[in-house]
């Protein structure tokens, strides 16, 4: 099968309906967001930590964190943006925050 130049385009490979992974998970963009709206500031925090530690069991190298908790008409907002060093990673922390 002819390989496509287009970044875009998942690569098929030629058993299975299979494709190449690199084309789906490229590592240029390996920031993972999290965002949400909490009654108190108690539980915000506790969530940052869990999140936290979350991070650390994920990953390979260190990961650069960044994260506010703000007080909000709805109560206190927690959000969080962590650099990976990886895309796999990054889709590994996004999964496991649903």
């Amino acid at each position: 099968m002819p390989q496509s130049s287009n970044k875009n385009t998942l690569r098929e490979m030629p058993a299975c309906n299979c494709f190449d992974m690199g084309t789906v998970i490229d590592n240029e963009d390996c920031m993972a967001s999290y965002e949400a709206i909490f009654p108190s500031q108690q539980e915000a925090e506790t969530k940052l930590k869990q999140l936290e530690t979350l991070i650390q069991s994920i990953q390979s190298d260190p990961c650069e964190i960044k994260s506010k908790i703000e007080k909000c008409d709805e109560g206190y907002k927690l959000e969080l943006n962590a650099n990976f060093c990886c895309g796999a990673e990054k889709t590994i922390f996004l999964f496991r925050t649903r």
